[in-house]
């Protein structure tokens, strides 16, 4: 309908044109073909997106990562349509981290199958050099796979736990492996000291993919005496700018 009205109502269209001096759009790989029309509508040369088509999740409701690789190859190749930035320094991980996932993504996104040419565009550079000034220590770091059989060794009484539910199983084998890195003096980097020191438990962090499996994370962690403070994504229904909306739309319908 918004479509609609600016496309058919030159008066609207040139007011919002006018009224905007910046328009930003975030999460550009996920934009659908009505959201690309109504924004080109609008869009008075000051249009400025941000995206990456590694994370394009939403093509079953309409997403079109393509147009997200079009704009950047024509941005790309030709400055007078508008300017390609390459936002890929990343200050936040270390190498350790960084290098083995462009050497997924390397063998796994081409143009004809991913729709991006990992290798040539999208390779990302380790920008951050404190890790190897002033954060090297005697353990090793990048992405490691926590084995269950280390955790039954350790624990015979637990050799039936893989026939439980998977999220307790999981859960058991996260705490062990926490209790067993706090026990070795496993060390982390201090960004603030710009120093190695022994790891605590808040230096840990867990991401669930669904909220209703941290129960379980919070029954084991509290068995395995681990201090655990979960964080659950709140219902945008319980906003009370939300609530207050719909109350007044009921109170109109009354």
């Amino acid at each position: 309908m918004a479509t609609t009205i600016v496309k058919n109502n030159e008066e609207v269209r040139n007011e919002l044109r006018n009224q905007y001096k910046l328009i930003m759009i975030d999460e550009y790989q996920d934009t659908s073909d009505t959201q690309e029309e109504f924004i080109n509508l609008i869009a008075n040369n000051n249009v400025f997106s941000v995206g990456d088509i590694k994370q394009s999740i939403y093509r079953f409701r309409g997403a079109r990562p393509d147009l997200f690789k079009q704009k950047y190859d024509l941005y790309k190749n030709d400055d007078k349509k508008g300017h390609a930035i390459n936002m890929n320094k990343n200050f936040r991980s270390r190498k350790e981290i960084i290098n083995p996932i462009n050497d997924m993504f390397s063998n796994l996104m081409f143009d004809d199958f991913g729709g991006a040419d990992y290798r040539v565009d999208h390779i990302i550079e380790p920008a951050n050099e404190d890790y190897d000034k002033y954060g090297k220590g005697k353990f090793e770091h990048g992405i490691f796979q926590i084995s269950h059989s280390n955790y039954l060794l350790d624990n015979p009484l637990n050799l039936n736990a893989g026939k439980g539910k998977l999220a307790e199983c999981n859960a058991k084998l996260i705490a062990y492996d926490i209790k067993n890195r706090i026990k070795n003096g496993y060390e982390v980097y201090d960004r603030k000291t710009k120093s190695v020191r022994k790891a605590r438990y808040s230096d840990f962090t867990i991401l669930a993919f669904k909220s209703k499996k941290f129960d379980t994370f919070e029954k084991v962690f509290k068995d395995y005496d681990i201090p655990l403070n979960a964080i659950y994504d709140e219902s945008i229904r319980n906003d009370i700018s939300i609530i207050i909306i719909s109350n007044l739309f009921k109170l109109l319908y009354l």
